[in-house]
């Protein structure tokens, strides 16, 4: 009992690296998760395990505070109805 191997996809894995890729870029987006999977023919658990994977690359250090911070205010319409 042999898995096939090669470039295009890791021992065991199903989908393609360059697949993993373009899910990985999608990433970036302002999209969701249903969505990107939806684009990419592939599983919401996929994309999730693609983000696992190098959500290590990006651990929280509280050491230090950044450069620069950004603070987002909203205010929402207030629906009243006149009559």
């Amino acid at each position: 009992w042999s898995m096939a191997q090669s470039e295009l996809a890791n021992k065991y894995c199903s989908i393609s690296n360059a697949s993993k890729l373009k899910v990985l870029s999608a990433l970036t987006e302002d999209s969701s998760m249903t969505s990107i999977a939806r684009e990419n023919n592939v599983s919401v658990n996929t994309v999730q395990r693609v983000l696992g994977s190098c959500s290590h690359h990006f651990l929280d250090s509280y050491e230090y505070l950044p450069a620069h911070l950004a603070f987002d205010e909203f205010k929402g319409v207030d629906r009243q109805l006149h009559f």
